[in-house]
């Protein structure tokens, strides 16, 4: 049944971690019905935050780093960590989306490779992550691939490397001396195929 599942679908309604998966409704009312309680006054993301261990200094409470000893410090309550969002460690702010296994004891040092380079959400495997990618790879080739008639190639690829973090070197005009005798057409073409071959080395990640 889990593969039945797209990938759109769990984008939508899913937060996986390694321990612990996390099902709820999306906004969409022709797919999902209104929620029945008053649950998205509490929970605005939808889903149960990370939990975040919290310490007192002599000026103020603080979250630890990951990698730092979490000696005397304590793990809140639901309401505590919503409450106390605003004293995330300051790695928070080198990812994208919160890791809800940021403060995992086995994975710590290990979520990098778990996270998309495109949107920064967390997986708690590769095959997850792999599978969630294709979701940027198909979409974006398709967005490539209605531009490049309308556009300047050279905008189009610099702009498809700097999204997906995947660096290429791409056929420019330069590329061409005058004598080769490749039109537009044959630098429009070589661009897609490159393009395609980025994509499925993308899903394959």
């Amino acid at each position: 049944m889990w593969d039945e599942l797209s990938e759109t679908w769990k984008e939508k309604h899913l937060l996986q971690s390694q321990y612990f998966l996390q099902i709820t409704k999306c906004d969409d009312q022709s797919c999902c019905r209104p929620y029945r309680s008053s649950i998205r006054a509490i929970l605005p993301g939808r889903f149960i935050p990370p939990p975040v261990p919290v310490k007192q200094t002599r000026h103020s409470l603080v979250a630890p780093e990951p990698d730092e000893t979490l000696i005397d410090s304590h793990y809140g309550s639901l309401f505590s960590r919503i409450a106390l969002s605003a004293i995330l460690p300051q790695c928070a702010k080198t990812f994208k989306i919160f890791p809800f296994d940021l403060y995992c004891p086995s994975l710590i040092g290990k979520l990098q490779p778990r996270i998309c380079p495109v949107c920064g959400m967390y997986f708690p495997s590769q095959k997850a992550k792999s599978s969630h990618i294709k979701l940027h790879t198909g979409a974006k080739f398709v967005e490539v691939s209605k531009r490049i008639d309308e556009e300047d190639l050279d905008t189009i690829t610099s702009s498809f490397q700097k999204d997906l973090a995947f660096p290429c070197r791409f056929p420019t005009h330069h590329s061409f001396s005058p004598g080769m005798g490749h039109s537009t057409m044959d630098r429009r073409k070589l661009t897609i195929m490159m393009l395609k071959n980025i994509l499925h080395a993308l899903v394959e990640l």
